[in-house]
């Protein structure tokens, strides 16, 4: 986990006591929890983070102070509400007294509907717990800490072609979800240039706020199970669609 090492880096921030008048508090707001998704997935990133602050605190300039808030998932607008009530107008906020950073948020679109508010209110989210090739793009509001979607593509291809040495690859994913079309496009690609193509494909129209009907399921896996794949690369959203897959 390296958001504290990064905290570090932030100039200014050193001098006096923490109880003194002139400190800096660095306030975490972690947004790192999600109903979509089990917590089993996000729980270790957040010990881990817990971890990385009691064993850095030493190592923080004698004025700063670091305060972690919990925020517990919650609606998309439930969580611009909070940034509006926490920050926006916080008399310490404006006199850089405080710091507001958020650790998170989880998922693609919680991510892209908190962007224009961290950017309205001039926050950085660090490591946002995302998917989609169409989040990771450049923003100043977002710092990313994990590899992009592209990057684990072309790391499953090459250990799929290169060490497993499978003859046979497929590729499964769900459309309009945000997650999968861009990155089996790029695996066509990489695949053609090879001199080589996927053996078959499972795709399966989806959405996040429903799941494909019992006939449309049962016809895609009709057409994929018997161009029996040696190996599959799977790209999914944590949906039921992506569940059953």
């Amino acid at each position: 986990m390296v958001v504290l090492p990064l905290l570090l880096l932030i100039p200014g921030l050193c001098a006096e006591e923490c109880n003194s008048s002139g400190k800096v508090t660095v306030k975490v707001h972690n947004l790192l929890y999600s109903s979509k998704i089990s917590s089993k997935i996000y729980e270790p990133v957040i010990a881990g983070f817990n971890a990385s602050i009691e064993a850095h605190k030493g190592e923080l300039p004698a004025n700063v102070c670091i305060e972690v808030e919990h925020v517990h998932a919650r609606s998309d607008e439930d969580y611009i509400t909070y940034l509006k009530n926490k920050i926006d107008g916080d008399a310490a906020v404006q006199n850089k007294s405080e710091l507001p950073i958020v650790l998170g948020p989880v998922g693609d679109e919680t991510t892209l509907h908190l962007t224009s508010e961290l950017e309205k209110f001039g926050i950085v989210a660090f490591s946002p717990f995302t998917g989609s090739s169409d989040v990771r793009v450049w923003k100043k509001s977002l710092y990313f800490l994990t590899a992009s979607p592209i990057a684990q593509v072309l790391a499953l291809i090459r250990y799929a072609v290169s060490q497993l040495r499978l003859q046979r690859l497929g590729f499964m994913y769900l459309k309009g979800v945000f997650y999968g079309d861009k990155e089996y496009k790029l695996t066509l690609k990489v695949m053609s240039i090879m001199g080589r193509k996927l053996c078959g494909v499972f795709e399966l129209d989806s959405s996040t706020d429903g799941r494909a009907s019992d006939d449309d399921f049962e016809a895609a896996w009709k057409r994929f199970a018997p161009t029996m794949p040696q190996g599959v690369i799977v790209f999914g959203s944590p949906i039921e669609d992506t569940e059953s897959s």
